[in-house]
């Protein structure tokens, strides 16, 4: 509505295949850009976008192996305690 006036448009199949094309690229382009800078810009401790900065950290090391398996809490707890000695 422009004005109280009612618009009417007219587009053709392609175009509005375009359109929508062109609005996923820019909305999968935001994302990957909203991703980036809440990777590089601190957050406050436990904010929404801090828990979002450390699940994406999280994700980018186990992909890079950066994490340790224990086959029981014994052992988890032998691995802590060795942390302080």
């Amino acid at each position: 509505m422009a004005n109280g006036k009612t618009l009417q448009y007219t587009i053709d199949e392609k175009a509005l295949s375009d359109l929508t094309r062109t609005l996923a690229s820019f909305s999968a382009a935001s994302e990957a850009l909203r991703k980036q800078i809440v990777t590089l810009f601190p957050t406050k401790y436990g904010s929404d976008l801090w828990w979002e900065q450390s699940i994406e950290r999280s994700k980018k090391d186990i992909a890079a192996g950066k994490y340790k398996t224990f086959d029981s809490a014994k052992d988890f707890v032998r691995y802590l305690d060795g942390l302080s000695s």
